[in-house]
């Protein structure tokens, strides 16, 4: 009989600086980071929603997590960095990429249940926040993708054609 192995299952994960506070996603998520460039201003766009961004040939939205979840949009500093976003559900007529603003390189980890635990309620955490954790012993946001990717589809569908 065939011994039984024990079978660790690891996520490879990007644990990603923002002002105050880190944001932790699969690796898979995210597309590229690219060194801070100008965005383009949408007149009457919301706090968290930055700009546009050329990026391999196409017009992408980016956007500030910590002000998505409530907080002040940080200031751009000589280690911001963007890192541009796979959409996991959105439409991809209106959406197929997103980048978000952060506040350095992220750093590439292997989650398992030994290196992650619950950092409060989830009934407290904010918009755009689908759970708090404490990961590596630094607090982490997991954003609620979905959650993003609608706002911004929607966003997208009242957007002008020329952006």
């Amino acid at each position: 009989m065939p011994m039984a192995r024990d079978v660790t299952s690891a996520i490879r994960s990007l644990l990603i600086p923002l002002e105050g506070q880190y944001m932790l996603v699969p690796n898979s998520a995210v597309a590229e980071i690219l060194t801070y460039r100008e965005t383009r201003a949408v007149p009457g766009a919301p706090a968290w929603f930055i700009g546009m961004l050329s990026w391999r040939n196409q017009t992408i939205p980016v956007i500030s997590f910590e002000a998505v979840a409530g907080g002040a949009t940080p200031e751009v500093s000589p280690r911001t960095r963007i890192a541009v976003f796979n959409t996991v559900g959105a439409n991809p007529a209106y959406l197929r990429f997103y980048a978000v603003l952060t506040q350095g390189f992220p750093s590439l980890i292997n989650i398992d249940k030994a290196s992650i635990a619950p950092l409060g309620s989830d009934d407290q955490v904010a918009e755009g926040v689908a759970s708090k954790v404490l990961v590596a012993g630094r607090p982490a946001a997991i954003p609620d993708l979905d959650h993003i990717e609608s706002c911004l589809v929607d966003r997208q569908q009242v957007l002008p054609a020329e952006l």
